[in-house]
């Protein structure tokens, strides 16, 4: 492996195979992009939000690695197979990958499922009028392998069911799903984290036989070490990358009661009046699914109302008990209902024909206006 550029704000290493690029977002934070046969891509991420360079790093070699350090880090390159090791300012091993790489791309074409009067499939014929697969872009699956201390334990990937706390030995799936939110980001007992940005499916596997992220589908490997020293920190690199999050209100600390659903704006009030004769306390209550308009309604960002006839009342009903009221929504809607029929007709659906497009910011804005006309207009909150 040798340098291809080495400027103020990046280090780009590679090969006839690969390429390497390292660059740091603060002292503490150092961006790896890996990528085979194509260009690195500089473009916006829908996880970071911070583009910044830190410039202030130095770059050397051996005659076995390329070494990149600054004042908190120290990254050291292997030239044979591009194999990272991360140390601490006083010299301490917090991770490393294994000598032969760590770092897998595999090339795969995209296919996406969607709904159209005619399309061309991958076998170039028309299918029916309905679902079709449409060839969307070569990308890559990805795989970052790495090796952990023997004592150390990690934190993180969102939140999920099997009620894992250290992940050492598990294996977990990340994906977004009713009951599951996934993070790419784990946090260890060494005083680091690590960021995976990328949207597509991830897996974490960790058993005797090797340790690793495996990725879906990414235009290219892309993630970020954090070195913090303490999880305060280390959180705090997190938020430096991924913007500023708002404190919640001191009531959202409070117990919160939910079912699987409550049928009418009577039987929520009636609820809230048994804990409050128990004097078991309580601070918020979550209206769930089906709150919207009895029928093909699945989605509508507003109440039923036959079961919710003054949802104003109701709501006050709820405040003078000091208690708050949250709604589920969902983002996909069913065919005819009056949100859908809006996003359909402004072309803002996904090729599912059901999801809302949350990348377009008019969409988002067309979302937003539904949830405020449908629901906080009567006080919900």
């Amino acid at each position: 492996m040798y340098i291809l550029v080495s400027n103020e704000n990046y280090v780009i290493l590679g090969n006839a195979t690969f390429k390497l690029r390292i660059a740091f977002v603060t002292e503490s934070i150092a961006q790896i992009t890996f990528t085979k046969d194509k260009p690195f891509k500089f473009s916006h991420s829908l996880i970071v939000t911070n583009q910044r360079c830190f410039t202030d790093y130095n770059f050397s070699e051996t005659a076995l690695n390329f070494i990149i350090e600054t004042t908190a880090l120290k990254l050291v390159v292997s030239k044979e197979y591009g194999a990272i090791s991360y140390f601490d300012q006083n010299g301490k091993r917090l991770l490393q990958e294994p000598e032969r790489g760590g770092k897998w791309l595999t090339g795969k074409t995209v296919y996406n499922s969607v709904v159209k009067n005619s399309a061309r499939s991958a076998s170039n014929n028309n299918v029916d009028a309905k679902h079709c697969s449409m060839m969307s872009r070569d990308v890559f699956e990805a795989k970052l392998e790495l090796v952990f201390d023997e004592n150390e334990a990690i934190f993180g990937f969102g939140s999920h069911e099997e009620g894992y706390g250290n992940m050492r030995g598990k294996r977990c799936q990340l994906y977004q799903h009713s009951r599951k939110i996934a993070i790419p980001y784990f946090v260890s007992t060494l005083g680091y984290g690590v960021l995976l940005d990328c949207c597509s499916l991830i897996t974490f596997h960790d058993d005797a036989l090797g340790s690793y992220l495996w990725a879906d589908v990414v235009d290219e490997l892309d993630f970020y070490f954090i070195y913090g020293g303490k999880f305060d920190s280390v959180t705090r690199g997190y938020h430096e990358l991924t913007g500023r999050v708002p404190l919640f209100p001191k009531w959202a600390f409070g117990y919160i009661q939910s079912k699987e659903r409550y049928i009418n704006a009577k039987e929520i009030v009636d609820v809230v009046d048994e804990y409050r004769r128990r004097g078991i306390p309580l601070d918020l209550i979550a209206l769930d699914w089906r709150s919207w308009p009895s029928g093909n309604g699945w989605g509508q960002k507003s109440l039923d109302p036959t079961r919710f006839p003054d949802p104003t009342s109701f709501l006050n009903a709820l405040h003078k008990r000091n208690v708050h009221l949250m709604v589920s929504v969902w983002p996909s809607m069913s065919d005819g209902c009056a949100n859908h029929c809006e996003m359909k007709k402004s072309h803002f659906l996904l090729d599912d024909n059901s999801t809302y497009n949350a990348f377009v910011p008019e969409a988002r804005a067309c979302y937003w206006n539904q949830t405020n006309t449908g629901l906080f207009c009567d006080d919900f909150r």
